[in-house]
């Protein structure tokens, strides 16, 4: 059974490693844009957009915001907004536009 988890341990790690040296775009240069129609998603070659009822779950813990979109997730760094005015103006932004979703700030993940 460890054999087994190892293995596709491993596997995930080389098949993300894979998809990171062969797509860097998916990882690099991406903006998000929160507008009060949903969630866009720009990097070099793709964009992504979603409306926010198709925001499933969202979590806040002490480095991220988190949305889950379906299977996907995105993550927003705390780190990148300029001073904590503009931090608490998008997180009430985001609470505004999501009260009927789970808005979970209290409960905290740990990210690697």
């Amino acid at each position: 059974m460890i054999v087994l988890a190892a293995f596709f341990l491993v596997f995930g790690f080389i098949v993300s490693l894979i998809i990171y040296r062969t797509r860097p775009y998916l990882f690099k240069n991406v903006f998000c844009h929160f507008t009060h129609w949903g969630i866009v998603r720009n990097d070099e070659k793709t964009e992504f957009s979603k409306p926010w009822p198709d925001i499933t779950k969202m979590k806040e813990t002490k480095s991220y915001f988190i949305f889950c979109i379906g299977q996907m997730g995105l993550h927003i760094q705390k780190k990148m907004f300029a001073d904590t005015a503009e931090l608490q103006g998008f997180r009430n932004f985001i609470f505004e536009k999501n009260a009927p979703v789970a808005f979970e700030a209290s409960e905290r993940i740990h990210i690697r």
